[in-house]
């Protein structure tokens, strides 16, 4: 081997390693605000009794924390544009690590929120910037194989998340499922600061605040509305809860008039869904995501109000949903080198609905075999479907619109959450006056419509 050839092979091994270690960054910096958001839940009856608190009083906690991280991820797209990946990476790292600190020393329900809020920013700047990371990190013809293994954490931490802090709200105190964040964010930090290279940036981006306050706003109005129709389900249609949706509806089409008008200056470029690819895949992001966290959410009471499981029961179906997730991720490189994107994104739909069609039938609850099949088969399905189109969303933009991509990719996962998760109460509440299958009548219809932006993404190739 000659000296050139050693020193290439030599560069090839340390860059090798480098994207290991980031990749193992942004592992555990995705854990964060995966780990918080599922573990919380398990300490608010400890929280309440804590602070002589009401449930919906540290309702709070949860959806102050969820509006504060929307918020800040358009935010995200300009300050990756004017700093750059690396910088901002860690100033999430920052936030998070030392607001986790403060949520565990908080005395009070109010500078509990407080705390949260700030926790909330860093958790919204680590889920902006953790794919423009990877992407730039890993380039883009890695990008899908990288996001695999990134995106373990998606599917892992929300089975075991609650396991982890029921031990440690019944071993210890609730203050730990907030301390425990701290030797993470610690090393991620070590990890980025000395691995993670820095992205271009341009000193001239300046920011686009009515455009931000234009889009945060209604952003945050949607997701609160959304927050309080899921606490609230039937007694939330009203004439406020109507203004709410009316409102928010207008700041967002409102932005989306100025944006276009101020073209490449805002804070977000709409302009990316005149690309029919990225338009197409973002209408599938949008209902995979709807129908994924809608079922995580629904599911658990569908097993145990509905036929009778018990908790440890409901817990390892959607264990078994989460194992056919992760499992099916692991084929998204081999499955996109031999089919177009059109029909493996057909082939998860195609899954997801066989996994989803027996639930239908209440005698498909009684033979649990078959409930495993399927909650497998729906779980590789939606985790294979999910993570195709988030990795998807980058291949035909500007690699200069890399943050704006991802912001988008984040919004859009928030709001199919939050309106599945709101709108799913609805048919569920239904369901139990009627004894019928609305809930998953509904989650089949909305898997099914998967398929049209499916089919239109070979169109849109071709």
């Amino acid at each position: 081997m000659s000296a050139s050839d050693h020193r290439a092979e030599q560069k090839r091994s340390i860059g090798e390693v480098s994207s290991h270690k980031i990749i193992l960054m942004l592992i555990l910096g995705s854990i964060l605000p995966l780990l918080d958001s599922t573990a919380l839940g398990m300490a608010i009856p400890a929280l309440s009794d804590t602070f002589a608190s009401s449930v919906q009083e540290l309702q709070k906690v949860v959806t102050l924390y969820a509006i504060a991280a929307a918020v800040t991820v358009p935010l995200c797209a300009w300050g990756m544009k004017r700093y750059n990946n690396k910088s901002v990476w860690l100033l999430g790292l920052t936030v998070f690590l030392l607001a986790s600190v403060t949520c565990a020393t908080a005395g009070s329900v109010n500078s509990l929120i407080i705390f949260r809020i700030f926790q909330g920013v860093g958790a919204g700047i680590l889920m902006a910037t953790m794919q423009p990371v990877l992407l730039h990190a890993v380039g883009r013809e890695q990008f899908k194989v990288a996001m695999a293994s990134v995106a373990i954490p998606a599917v892992i931490v929300p089975i075991l998340g609650p396991l982890v802090a029921g031990l440690i709200v019944n071993s210890v105190s609730w203050r730990w499922i907030f301390l425990l964040n701290v030797p993470i964010s610690i090393f991620a930090m070590f990890l980025a600061w000395y691995y993670l290279p820095n992205s271009p940036s341009d000193k001239r981006s300046k920011l686009d605040l009515q455009g931000y306050l234009l889009f945060a706003c209604g952003l945050a109005i949607a997701i609160y509305g959304l927050s309080e129709v899921s606490s609230h389900s039937l007694d939330m249609l009203t004439i406020p809860a109507l203004g709410l949706a009316a409102l928010s509806l207008s700041l967002i089409g409102y932005y989306v008039h100025y944006a276009l008008k101020k073209s490449s200056h805002a804070i977000l470029d709409v302009r990316l869904f005149s690309i029919p690819p990225f338009r197409n895949t973002a209408l599938l992001l949008f209902l995979s995501s709807l129908v994924f966290y809608s079922s995580l959410f629904i599911f658990p009471s569908i097993f145990i109000e509905h036929y009778g499981y018990s908790t440890l029961s409901a817990s390892a179906m959607l264990g078994v949903s989460g194992l056919g997730a992760l499992l099916s991720r692991s084929y998204l490189h081999k499955l996109t080198s031999h089919f177009s994107v059109s029909k493996v994104a057909m082939i998860s739909v195609l899954i997801s609905l066989i996994g989803t069609l027996p639930l239908l039938y209440d005698s498909a609850f009684e033979l649990m075999p078959l409930v495993v099949l399927s909650m497998l088969l729906r779980g590789a399905g939606l985790g294979l479907m999910t993570l195709l189109t988030m990795t998807h969303l980058y291949h035909y933009v500007p690699e200069g619109k890399t943050p704006d991509t991802s912001a988008w990719s984040r919004i859009l996962t928030l709001l199919g959450g939050a309106i599945g998760t709101a709108s799913i109460g609805f048919f569920y509440q239904w369901e139990m006056s009627t004894q019928s299958h609305q809930t998953v009548g509904a989650l089949t219809v909305i898997t099914l419509l998967c398929i049209v932006p499916a089919l239109s993404l070979e169109k849109s190739k071709a």
